[in-house]
């Protein structure tokens, strides 16, 4: 995964430059650790990104990150939902605590437990045991017991979606992605083009990254151009 972003983001910095990023991670039901803080590590260059903690909140684990595998500095938003478990929620709650993107959406969904397999009767079964939990580089801890109220990675911007909001996005963003057949007539293959997204509306939730980014990128523009100003008076 780590490695398929470095190639997006070369991709699109050689074509027309990169100086913002949405990382949708809506959805995302996780994935290898390792490849979570490879992910964080492109953005985070240094610190803890995440670490383990037993039941008695004692750390057992500390995975940090390394200089020289950050990309320069970008604006980065980060899209999160109620599906976004484990791995996804170890990145965007990384990026969170250090500062380094605005995470947009709804609350993910607690999914930040370490298991480990016991074999039981000669292998014929294994227990399935949780042994530790994940923890965030400011403290939190990912997952969610019963009765919790605090779980997972609250978004900086809460933008909710309804049921059928998403639904209806899943059906729109499948069918974008089905390939036209080369023998249809011109009528079969007006499919819904990607950026009718947007224009009809079909995600608040991507609108409000795009709107996050086009502000933070505007504010830096004028700061810029204030500090110019101030160099410049006699």
């Amino acid at each position: 995964t780590a490695d398929d972003l470095d190639k997006a983001i070369e991709t699109m910095r050689d074509d027309v430059g990169v100086s913002a990023l949405i990382l949708d991670l809506r959805g995302n039901p996780g994935g290898l650790l390792q490849q979570a803080i490879e992910v964080a590590n492109r953005f985070i260059p240094s610190g803890t990104i995440v670490s383990t903690v037993d039941k008695n909140d004692r750390r057992t684990q500390k995975y940090t990150g390394r200089t020289h595998k950050t990309h320069p500095r970008m604006e980065v938003v980060v899209l999160v939902n109620r599906t976004s478990a484990s791995a996804s929620e170890i990145v965007a709650g990384a990026l969170q605590d250090y500062g380094k993107a605005v995470i947009t959406g709804s609350r993910t969904y607690g999914k930040g437990s370490v298991q480990d397999l016991y074999p039981l009767g000669g292998n014929d079964a294994v227990l399935r045991l949780t042994t530790q939990y994940y923890k965030l580089p400011a403290g939190r801890i990912i997952h969610r017991e019963p009765d919790d109220t605090e779980w997972g990675v609250d978004p900086d911007l809460e933008v909710p979606m309804t049921d059928q909001q998403v639904v209806d996005l899943i059906m729109l963003r499948q069918e974008i992605d089905i390939l036209p057949d080369a023998e249809a007539d011109d009528a079969e293959q007006a499919r819904p083009q990607a950026r009718q997204i947007l224009d009809k509306g079909k995600d608040p939730q991507l609108a409000a990254a795009l709107l996050v980014i086009k502000t933070r990128l505007l504010a830096h523009q004028i700061q810029l151009a204030m500090a110019e100003d101030t160099v410049a008076t006699p």
